[in-house]
């Protein structure tokens, strides 16, 4: 998906190269599925930009391409700008993730908990749909069966 992308968006994935980033993307995968909110929220600390709310965690503009996200809780997670293609949710915790502008091609979401996660599309005049419709979605564009 080539998109447009605005110097703040640039910034958010650029602190993801910087050493520390790339330490804390490296153990995500296995700190989203293992670790406690409070030990997910002290190895990001350094790595929050404005623009978030104090309770959910910012992975804005990270790459997660592919990533092994199984039963991983992305709780309260801003996930807006993210690369998340091919990456597999299944199980995963889901509820009250931010998604506007992910990238979600060939996302595997089997099984996801939470229901009502709000996803907002990257146009403002759709608003925000419930996970069953984003799933909806994205199987109708992939030829899946919803």
């Amino acid at each position: 998906m080539t998109t447009h992308r605005t110097t703040f968006e640039k910034s958010l994935s650029m602190r993801w190269h910087t050493p520390r980033g790339r330490a804390v993307r490296a153990r995500l995968p296995q700190l989203l599925r293992s670790a406690t909110r409070a030990e997910l929220t002290a190895w990001l600390e350094p790595l929050r930009r404005r623009g978030v709310a104090d309770e959910d965690l910012d992975l804005r503009g990270i790459d997660l391409h592919g990533a092994d996200l199984r039963g991983a809780n992305l709780t309260r997670v801003d996930l807006r700008h993210a690369d998340l293609g091919h990456a597999d949710l299944e199980g995963a915790e889901l509820s009250g993730a931010l998604v506007e502008g992910a990238e979600l091609e060939g996302t595997q979401l089997v099984d996801p908990v939470g229901a009502s996660i709000e996803a907002a599309w990257p146009t403002p005049s759709q608003g925000t749909v419930t996970v069953d419709a984003l799933f909806a979605r994205l199987a109708e564009e992939s030829g899946q069966v919803a």
